[in-house]
């Protein structure tokens, strides 16, 4: 029976403690210039399911605020952990960093951290949300026109999700965005 994807934020007392153990099982660092990578068996993930998620046709979108404290920053180690297992290799992905809303403080940028976690499968938001916006909306229409669904896991506001969904409307109003 397939195990079904679910993202859960812990209380913040013991978020520390789990973000620093799973950053420590990812400090190892590739080569200069590469990302780490997970042997992904294209055929297996045509065919699978996790839960209701679609392992050949949608796409999981994670987005980290990374203001104005390092909780988002835990988070990204932990859902590259999650992402890295054997069980989640199929997930087709995409992080955001710097998906921030009207708070206040300083956003605090990890390009390195991303890039150890995510490879190229990330973007960056911050002080560009309309250019993001318009770049996650390119992304979710395809993979809507093409049958799949999206998810998107929030770590923060949802202000970039909203500017995202009404650009993904403008391009393809008449796609079920529900």
């Amino acid at each position: 029976m397939p195990m079904p994807l679910s993202l859960h934020r812990r209380p913040t007392h013991g978020a520390c403690l789990i973000a620093a153990a799973m950053l420590a099982a990812c400090s190892g660092e590739p080569p200069a210039g590469e990302a780490a990578t997970v042997a992904v068996d294209e055929a297996a993930c045509d065919a699978g399911m996790i839960g209701r998620f679609d392992t050949g046709a949608d796409l999981f979108i994670a987005q980290f605020d990374a203001r104005p404290d390092v909780d988002d920053l835990h988070a990204v180690a932990a859902v590259a952990t999650v992402l890295a297992d054997d069980a989640f290799a199929c997930v087709d992905h995409l992080a955001v960093a710097g998906a921030y809303g009207q708070q206040g403080g300083l956003y605090i940028p990890a390009p390195e951290l991303f890039n150890l976690a995510f490879g190229g499968h990330w973007i960056e938001a911050d002080d560009r949300h309309e250019d993001a916006a318009a770049e996650l909306a390119g992304v979710i229409v395809e993979r809507l026109q093409a049958g799949g669904d999206v998810w998107i896991a929030e770590a923060g506001q949802s202000d970039l999700t909203a500017l995202t969904i009404r650009a993904a409307q403008e391009i393809a109003p008449d796609l079920d965005y529900a």
